[in-house]
């Protein structure tokens, strides 16, 4: 479990991530727990905002493996997500 993020196993629906699937860092909103039975899910749905970074908002399946942070509040979903960009695009 170590080459996932901090407090993934914490997501649940309405948990703020910052995902990188589309290549970027990408704000997200998960629509469902990672919680399945006794173990944890591969593949989360979530709410990706892709406007955000000049794509399309969607609907639709990442990887656990793409979820880069995991979020607390607004406020911090936002700073992380800033940070992010600024490393992918080394500013």
């Amino acid at each position: 479990m170590d080459q996932y993020c901090e407090g993934f196993e914490n997501i649940k629906k309405g948990t703020l991530l910052i995902t990188e699937q589309l290549g970027v860092p990408t704000k997200a909103i998960a629509l469902e727990s990672i919680v399945q039975g006794k173990g944890m899910k591969n593949v989360l749905l979530v709410d990706c905002k892709g406007s955000d970074v000049g794509f399309c908002d969607e609907m639709g399946s990442v990887y656990v493996k793409d979820i880069v942070a995991v979020c607390d509040n607004e406020e911090d979903w936002r700073k992380v997500w800033t940070n992010k960009i600024c490393e992918y695009y080394g500013g």
